[in-house]
Formats: C-alpha cells, sequence, structure tokens
C-alpha cells in the first residue's frame, strides 16, 4: 500500500492489471473523489498471478451474455447507419431544391413578383400560398447576407399564389421569392 506513483512510473496501471470495483455509498465515493484531489488516498493495490484457466472460465460464465450485448450492438449500429443513411438522403434532396435558380423563374400573366434585392441565404420564409400581404408592410422572407438579418417586404399589395423561397436557400439579388396575385 502507499502512493503507487514513482518518479519513473509517473501512471497507476500496468499492463495486465486487474480492476476489481466494488459497490460504495454516494458518501463514501465522494469523499474518496476528495481523497484523491487531495493526494490523500490509499489505493489498495494487490499482487496477483494472472490465471489464464480463471479468465477463461470467466468468459465461459458470461459467453451468452456476451454475445447478446454483441447481437444489441450490432442491431442498434445497423439502425443508426439506417437513420443516418436516411439524414444524408433528406440532406442531398433538400439541397438538390435549395440549388435550385430563382432567376429564371416566369411569373404568370396577372401576377407579379416579389424578388429579393440582396445577394444571401433564406433564413425564413414567412407567407405561404394564399395568404395576404401588403405592399412595404408584411415581411415575406429574412434573409442573411453578411452576418446581417435582412427583411424582405412585399413590393405589391395582394394574396400569395406560388412560394418559391425556401429557408436555405441561397439567393441572388432579382431572384423571385413568391408570386402574388394583385389585390
Amino acid at each position: 500500500m502507499g502512493a503507487p506513483y514513482t518518479p519513473s512510473q509517473p501512471w497507476l496501471l500496468k499492463v495486465f492489471d486487474i480492476l476489481v470495483w466494488e459497490p460504495v455509498s454516494e458518501e463514501k465515493l465522494l469523499e474518496i473523489r476528495r481523497q484523491i484531489v487531495a493526494g490523500q488516498y490509499t489505493y489498495d493495490i494487490r499482487d496477483t498471478t494472472f490465471c489464464m484457466a480463471e479468465q477463461n472460465k470467466l468468459e465461459e460464465s458470461v459467453r451468452e451474455e456476451a454475445e447478446a450485448m454483441t447481437k444489441r450492438h450490432l442491431e442498434a449500429q445497423a439502425g443508426q447507419l439506417e437513420l443516418e443513411g436516411e439524414i444524408l438522403e433528406r440532406q442531398d434532396s433538400s439541397r438538390a431544391v435549395v440549388a435550385a435558380p430563382a432567376t429564371a423563374t416566369v411569373v404568370p400573366e396577372g401576377q407579379e413578383a416579389i424578388e429579393t434585392d440582396l445577394s444571401g441565404t433564406v433564413l425564413k420564409v414567412h407567407v405561404k400560398p394564399g395568404d395576404a400581404v401588403v405592399d412595404d408592410e408584411t415581411i415575406v422572407c429574412t434573409i442573411e447576407a453578411m452576418k446581417m438579418e435582412v427583411a424582405v417586404k412585399a413590393s405589391v399589395s395582394g394574396t400569395v399564389d406560388r412560394v418559391l423561397a425556401v429557408e436555405g436557400l441561397q439567393v441572388r439579388s432579382g431572384d423571385v421569392l413568391c408570386s402574388v396575385r394583385p389585390a
């Protein structure tokens, strides 16, 4: 017993050391932690001999439990990989939508386009088809440009027919955000 550290060995464990965990109360655990931080804890280190037969016996006694745990782990890992694949697929499909250019959009006859006058990223779309908008009052989208959020207001009063902007869309000045049937 005593301090296990020496100048030539500033670590506690050695290859093939066997750790034994013993249950303790919460109060005892907190006291042990306090003593460790203060450098006052005495580790219970015992010299023993490793016995391969005992190790094999232990491994055999927990074989079924270990196999069941491995099976659960592999099933969970497969589920996680499937979920990650679905997430990546959704991200890829949303990137394809986000990458669609809005500048070449043709606005149907009898409708007017609400365009952005700056380049940036659409942070939030505030309107949907059927919403009423008022010229220079209704906020259509919020766009982030150069670390600033800019509200894009309607340039015409009427009813929103189509919304072309989606959150995350990279837009350039002149891109159509939505089309409106004038009031």
